[in-house]
């Protein structure tokens, strides 16, 4: 493990440099990016709620989202011994950088890296979704020559011989959120991240040949999970200049010294903490492939943008606690769990009314409420940008499922005591908000 020794090593800076440690769960995130924030609902929900309205079926369905992120940080957790994924909820981030293992990935490696080989030659690769890696840290376009047009031109794939050469080269290629094109196994992975630590998180892959350094030395605005998919990579970490820098306020080129370097095998994972620059280099004659998980959790500073003006002219002189309350509740409304299912077999699962589906139920951001149009019969939601309306005398199905992951209509009738007929109809509104998956057979 390196994270004792890095820990002691910022310990030191810290106190030489005088900085206070960071004590907000939102103070060491990355900075505004709106590229990275999900777009805002076309409507006005009203004061957002992290607690619900106190009444039992809201403190139910708090319960069960809270059962289900649990689930996911054990199911992560599982997977990378060692990643304390349970108390980065409750601090600034990943402390200092974590030297694991994955557990997962021979059962994982073989179809992700052919998923990412066929993507180069099937996928559309207009930037941003992919380029060459700069050691200046831009990413810059795919360049022609590498590059195969449909006969419409409207689509572009990579040119594999002539990619082979530019990887020999030095340079990386680097496809961007991958998030939907790795498998279910890596997508469920991503998605037990994101709902384990209430943000966003998506999956980047590099694939590099001999030498090649990616981006050069840098640091990132967020933190990171990196798997080593196929070869090596020899990895320098350093100190960072301030606890959880933030782009434009913190130099990029502010970096302190090497405090671990090493080598990332298959099977090897690497967490790094926002704002840890670190500096990757491959080996003569090898391939290597890489996924890295960009964790992006909100700043202080976009938490507080999220508010009307009102209310943001107000937070700048002092913010308050319901105003902090409001804002997160904002920015998870926003977090989207992805449907798994297609128009078509969507369509065929409605027809025999979800018989014989595995059923699992998905709040990514938890159980984020309306009070002020919660009525006596229904409990009003947002998530994945929408508003859901629950009936009270339907919120423990809801909660159900959340606990029950994987559970027919069958065997959620008998639970909760609602007759198959309206509970079809129940589970096709949750899956017009977006709130239900269909699992695939074990």
């Amino acid at each position: 493990m390196i994270a004792g020794d890095v820990r002691t090593k910022l310990g030191e800076v810290n106190a030489a440099q005088g900085n206070p440690r960071a004590t907000s769960a939102f103070a060491d995130s990355h900075p505004p990016r709106s590229a990275a924030l999900p777009s805002a609902p076309s409507f006005d929900h009203g004061v957002l709620s992290l607690s619900g309205d106190g009444t039992p079926e809201a403190m139910r369905l708090l319960a069960a989202a809270e059962a289900d992120r649990v689930a996911a940080v054990e199911r992560v957790e599982a997977r990378f011994p060692g990643s304390d994924l349970g108390s980065m909820g409750h601090r600034a981030g990943v402390e200092s950088p974590r030297l694991l293992q994955d557990l997962e990935v021979d059962a994982d490696t073989a179809g992700a890296v052919s998923m990412v080989d066929d993507f180069l030659v099937v996928g559309d690769l207009w930037t941003p979704r992919a380029g060459l890696s700069n050691l200046d840290g831009r990413l810059d376009d795919l360049p022609d020559e590498l590059m195969v047009r449909t006969p419409e031109g409207q689509a572009r794939i990579l040119e594999p011989y002539i990619a082979r050469a530019a990887l020999e080269s030095g340079r990386t290629v680097v496809l961007n959120t991958l998030d939907r094109r790795l498998g279910w196994r890596l997508h469920d992975l991503l998605e037990d991240l994101a709902v384990a630590l209430r943000c966003d998180v998506q999956v980047n892959a590099y694939i590099s040949r001999g030498l090649g350094e990616g981006f050069g030395r840098h640091w990132d605005s967020h933190d990171v999970l990196v798997t080593q998919l196929v070869g090596r990579k020899y990895w320098e970490i350093h100190q960072p200049a301030q606890v959880a820098p933030m782009r434009g306020v913190v130099a990029d080129n502010s970096i302190g010294d090497v405090v671990w370097s090493g080598i990332l095998e298959p099977g090897s994972a690497l967490m790094i903490p926002r704002g840890w620059a670190h500096r990757v280099t491959g080996f003569a004659h090898e391939t290597s492939v890489h996924l890295t998980y960009s964790v992006r959790r909100p700043a202080l500073v976009e938490l507080v943008s999220l508010l009307d003006s009102d209310r943001f002219a107000a937070a700048v002189r002092s913010l308050a606690l319901d105003d902090l309350e409001h804002a997160v509740a904002q920015w998870r409304s926003r977090l989207v769990s992805l449907p798994r299912e297609g128009p078509i077999s969507t369509g065929a699962l409605l027809d025999r009314r979800f018989a014989g589906a595995r059923l699992r139920a998905r709040l990514v951001g938890g159980a984020v409420f309306v009070p002020d149009r919660c009525t006596a019969d229904e409990l009003v939601l947002v998530a994945n940008r929408r508003e859901v309306i629950v009936p009270r005398t339907r919120a423990h199905a809801l909660a159900w499922l959340l606990e029950n992951p994987g559970s027919t209509v069958d065997e959620m009738s008998a639970a909760v005591g609602v007759e198959s007929p309206d509970l079809a109809e129940m589970l096709t509104t949750w899956g017009r908000a977006g709130l239900l998956h269909v699992l695939p057979e074990p």
